[in-house]
């Protein structure tokens, strides 16, 4: 029974990795995409926001893989059925810090994105990127 409560939160985590992909993905491509306007001067600083978001990222990346080894020993060691709950505690445990982190990143994009976006309203001193070579 236990092991059907570390799959399920193996799985979880599995979405949570590929969510973390796909933000990654994202502000990558925020950054090296040249269609949209791009703050000038001291605007640009907004930008360090994202190192704060890509670290909580990594770490959350990393509390992914720490389930999946989890998850793999206890399927190595079914028969021991004491251990089996303190792995089921662990692996909770690890991915609550998974979840936090990815939250946390989250959190730093999200806030680039309201200085982006004040910074898009307010500013009269822009400059939009385009890429003519397509």
């Amino acid at each position: 029974m236990e092991i059907d409560g570390i799959k399920a939160v193996a799985e979880s985590s599995d979405k949570l990795l590929t969510w973390s992909l796909a933000v990654i993905g994202g502000t990558i491509g925020t950054i090296l995409g040249t269609n949209y306007k791009h703050p000038n001067g001291i605007g640009k600083w907004m930008y360090l926001l994202f190192l704060p978001g890509w670290i909580c990222l990594g770490v959350s990346f990393y509390n992914g893989t720490q389930v999946e080894d989890i998850l793999n020993a206890s399927m190595a060691y079914t028969n021991s059925i004491d251990s089996t709950g303190e792995r089921l505690m662990a692996i909770v445990d690890v991915y609550e810090h998974q979840r936090l982190f990815f939250y946390y990143s989250l959190l730093f994009f999200g806030i680039w994105l309201a200085f982006y976006v004040v910074w898009w309203i307010i500013s009269s001193d822009t400059k939009t990127k385009t890429n003519d070579t397509l």
